[in-house]
């Protein structure tokens, strides 16, 4: 009697099992197909102008004040650490010991780091300046770091603060406050972005050669528009 129970309940589990892994395995399969390959742009974005010119030796304030939506800086920490075991050691290495880990600021630029260490073709700076270009994730664990990648969720903010210009040239010139905008675009046409909030001053078309940021200038502050 003990042996007829006792074979009816392997025989149950039996079962379970099959249910269990024919749910696994088509869900794998629909993952597969949905996150095999991403498109990656990287670049900057105009937040700020100064209103004025100015020349050598002059300084003036770029005022930023700007709505965004965005995955912060910490939220990529966070998730370097939960998913650790995706990586090799020396790719969580290389990018733990980057700057845009370790300094504030630096959103997208960690982003950027972790894609070209685990997507990448090996070269430092693969995506450094790319527009929509498609990325391959070849096997399974990649596909399953680009759905936790996913999984983050954007918010709202007002990226806000203050930066200082110094004029480098005798011709007055005008400035303006950029940041480093990374987004990836899923295959499902969903986006999601991540911004520096070290501001970089450069001219209209993006130019350094006449004006320069101050040494005192400090990442602009996230402010959740929604608490």
């Amino acid at each position: 009697m003990k042996l007829r129970k006792y074979r009816k309940v392997i025989s149950i589990m039996l079962v379970i099992g099959m249910v269990f892994s024919l749910t696994l395995t088509s869900f794998a399969a629909e993952d597969s197909s949905m996150y095999d390959a991403f498109n990656f742009t990287n670049g900057y974005g105009y937040v700020g102008m100064v209103g004025v010119r100015v020349t050598i030796g002059a300084e003036a304030d770029i005022n930023v004040k700007m709505r965004v939506r965005t995955v912060t800086q910490d939220q990529i920490i966070d998730l370097i650490q939960e998913y650790k075991s995706y990586f090799t050691n020396e790719q969580y290495n290389k990018i733990i010991s980057d700057e845009s880990y370790r300094e504030n600021g630096n959103g997208a630029k960690l982003l950027c780091c972790l894609l070209e260490t685990k997507y990448g073709d090996g070269s430092d700076n693969c995506f450094a300046k790319v527009k929509d270009q498609e990325v391959r994730a070849e096997n399974p664990e990649d596909q399953a770091l680009l759905r936790a990648i996913k999984d983050l969720t954007e918010q709202e903010y007002i990226l806000s603060g203050n930066l200082k210009v110094k004029g480098l040239s005798y011709t007055p010139t005008e400035a303006c406050c950029f940041v480093k905008v990374a987004r990836i675009r899923f295959k499902d046409g969903s986006t999601l972005n991540v911004i520096n909030t070290n501001g970089t001053i450069a001219e209209p078309d993006g130019t350094r050669d006449s004006i320069t940021g101050s040494d005192e200038n400090t990442p602009l502050d996230l402010i959740p528009l929604h608490e």
